[in-house]
């Protein structure tokens, strides 16, 4: 799924390019200046490296367009085999490096202990959704299994393959299969998500229900990418999808990164005529109409259960999501080193492939996704009991594969310009865009889709319809204007009929 470019993909690329490359070069100028350096010495091993990427990227284009031309693409059989290989081995072995890992098991606050199942005891009254339901639910696992410290490390690695799973899936559809990797195997291998699967915490839960959220969001912008009108089944599953997303939002605040996602079926690539962004305008307001009413059903049935109103509720939600401060440095996180250049070298050069393709890109959504859960840190918005770095983690991750991903698609074409690979969706937006903005005339024979690339208008095999003559009534004898009559006189006394 691509977006097509305009002018505000543009100033969202621009500050993504901005943050990238003042995150990648601030960190190597703290890094250095950790180890003793001063002045500019602290200075040029980031923008070396900034160069040295833009160079790489543009390596990558250029070798990569010989090679293209040169070699054959790969079977899409082969391709969904290997894909798959990938994805159970790097899960299979995310779980193998976290059962050989259980001596780091532990807990953020005393959730055990608030889940234990014991005589009198209940689940303290929260306002923060994820805390209050992940008590629940380890409240019902010690119910099945008894008061096991290990059971809750055991979800809590459950509930991580779930929503590794379920966010391959979505992110595939959005991002494609590269970014779904790359999230895999962040997800599988950083040190800080191998902690937080064997650590007791609402994170996992949250994420196996955000999971489930952005496989909505991903729906909803497949089923509009083409605007088509919405039908009764359609809005019920909109609706649904609301809901959903306001679960999301009601349980933690970083939920909000969904419907900023949604909003960008507004420029999809697709959306041509009138008609289809009109739409999509109709399917926004459903889902994001659906979601603000839900999101109220919410906060009134948490008051209700503890027997608060609305207003108290909505007070008390200000409270723990007001702005605490702020933090310029809310980008280093705790992924060490080698981590964070991977991560950021990663993130620029997907900014560098944003014009890797004329008119078409796919980083708008995640770059809106990013950027929402960047204001919630600097800001210090979220809970105490669930950040969005992690999610931010993840981001990047997607970026970073969108990024290889486009640096290194190309389209193949025949010398008769007929395309071979896997970038035919992007061809045929491309010059569907080109007929449109009248560049392509009826009796043309090559459709230019730029970077020297076009695409040849083969004429129609099948037999045409015969051109209509319209018919007149005639007769094959016209007569003489004096044989034009019809009373014949005869003699009185001829009776020759009698």
């Amino acid at each position: 799924m691509s977006w097509k470019k305009n002018g505000l993909s543009i100033i969202l690329w621009a500050a993504f390019l901005l943050g990238s490359s003042a995150a990648l070069i601030y960190f190597f100028y703290d890094t250095f200046l950790m180890w003793g350096y001063k002045g500019s010495a602290c200075i040029l091993p980031g923008t070396g490296m900034w160069l040295i990427l833009l160079f790489l990227f543009l390596l990558i284009r250029g070798v990569g367009k010989i090679l293209n031309e040169r070699i054959k693409p790969a079977s899409p059989v082969l391709l969904a085999v290997l894909e798959g290989v990938l994805h159970v081995g790097i899960l299979a072995a995310g779980i193998g490096i976290r059962i050989f890992s259980m001596q780091y098991a532990g807990e953020e606050a005393a959730y055990f202990d608030m889940a234990l199942v014991a005589e009198g005891s209940t689940i303290p009254q929260t306002v923060h959704g994820a805390t209050y339901v992940y008590l629940h639910l380890l409240r019902g696992l010690f119910l099945l299994v008894g008061n096991k410290w290990m059971a809750g490390i055991w979800l809590q690695i459950v509930l991580q393959m779930i929503a590794a799973v379920l966010m391959y899936l979505a992110i595939g559809q959005i991002g494609g299969k590269m970014s779904g990797l790359t999230f895999m195997a962040a997800m599988m291998f950083l040190p800080t998500e191998i902690l937080r699967g064997l650590t007791y915490s609402p994170d996992m839960m949250y994420l196996c229900i955000y999971a489930i959220g952005l496989v909505c969001v991903a729906s909803f912008l497949n089923k509009y990418a083409e605007g088509e009108m919405v039908s009764i089944y359609d809005v019920i599953i909109l609706v649904f999808s609301g809901a959903w997303i306001a679960f999301v939002c009601y349980l933690d605040i970083s939920g909000i990164s969904l419907p900023v996602m949604a909003v960008s079926a507004l420029w999809l690539s697709r959306q041509k005529s009138e008609k289809k962004c009109a739409n999509v305008w109709i399917g926004l307001c459903v889902l994001i109409g659906a979601a603000v009413l839900f999101y109220t059903g919410y906060l009134a049935l948490y008051g209700y259960s503890c027997g608060k109103g609305i207003i108290d509720v909505w007070n008390s939600l200000i409270r723990l999501y007001a702005i605490k401060g702020y933090d310029e440095l809310f980008w280093i996180g705790e992924n060490g080193m080698t981590v964070s250049i991977v991560l950021y070298s990663g993130m620029l050069l997907a900014a560098f492939a944003y014009w890797a393709h004329r008119k078409s890109e796919k980083l708008s959504p995640w770059i809106c996704a990013g950027l929402t859960l960047c204001i919630l840190e600097y800001f210090h918005m979220p809970s105490a009991q669930l950040d969005s770095f992690g999610l931010m983690t993840y981001v990047a991750a997607i970026l970073c594969g969108i990024g290889i991903s486009e640096s290194i698609s190309f389209r193949r074409e025949t010398n008769d310009g007929q395309a071979l690979s896997g970038e035919v969706e992007e061809i045929q937006e491309e010059g569907t865009m080109q007929v449109e903005e009248g560049k392509v005339s009826g009796d043309m024979e090559f459709v230019d889709l730029g970077e020297g690339k076009k695409i040849q208008l083969i004429e129609n095999p099948l037999p045409m319809p015969k051109k209509h003559v319209r018919k007149a009534m005639e007769y094959g004898f016209i007569p003489e204007e004096d044989m034009m009559h019809y009373d014949i006189e005869v003699d009185e006394n001829d009776d020759y009929d009698i």
